[in-house]
C-alpha cells in the first residue's frame, strides 16, 4: 500500500510533467518566424536526424507499424528541412493538410525528445544531443506552422 505522501508525489510529478509537455508544444508553436541563426542552428541536428531514421527504417519491415510511423516522420522532416532550406519548390508543393500534419508530427516528436533529454545528466553529451535536436525540431515546427497561416490567410 502506498503512502499519501508517495501519491502526492507522483501527483505533482505527472503534473510537472503535462506541463513541461505544454510548454515544449508552446515552444514548437512559437509565432514569431526563426532568425537566420537559429535556422543555420537547426540545419545539422535536423539533418542527422533524418539521416538516422532512414536508417532505422531500413532495418524494419515495410509492413511493420514503426515503419510507417517512421514513413510518417520522415515526410514531416523533410518538409521541414526544405522549409529550413529555404527550398520554393518543395515549400510551394506541400498543400495546408500536408503542413498542419507535419507540424502535428514535428510537435509530437519535440514532446518525444524533450521526454529523453530528461532522462541523463546535465552536460552529458546525450543530453546535449537532445537539447540541440530540440531546438531543431522546434525551429522546424515554427517554420511549418508559419508556413500553414501563410497559406491559410
Amino acid at each position: 500500500m502506498r503512502s499519501k505522501q508517495y501519491v502526492r508525489s507522483e501527483r505533482s510529478k505527472k503534473s510537472a510533467t503535462t506541463a513541461e509537455r505544454k510548454a515544449v508544444a508552446q515552444g514548437a508553436r512559437s509565432s514569431k518566424c526563426p532568425s537566420p541563426e537559429e535556422r543555420e542552428a537547426a540545419r545539422r541536428p535536423l539533418a542527422s536526424l533524418i539521416s538516422k531514421s532512414e536508417k532505422a527504417q531500413q532495418k524494419l519491415r515495410p509492413d511493420s507499424w514503426q515503419y510507417a510511423m517512421l514513413a510518417e516522420n520522415l515526410k514531416a522532416l523533410r518538409l521541414a528541412n526544405a522549409l529550413l532550406n529555404e527550398s520554393s519548390s518543395a515549400a510551394a508543393a506541400a498543400a495546408q493538410s500536408e503542413l498542419q500534419h507535419a507540424r502535428q508530427r514535428l510537435e509530437g516528436l519535440c514532446q518525444k525528445v524533450a521526454e529523453t533529454q530528461r532522462r541523463f545528466a546535465l552536460g552529458a553529451a546525450a543530453h546535449t544531443l537532445q537539447r540541440n535536436r530540440l531546438a531543431a525540431l522546434q525551429t522546424a515546427a515554427a517554420l511549418v506552422a508559419l508556413r500553414e497561416r501563410e497559406l491559410g490567410a
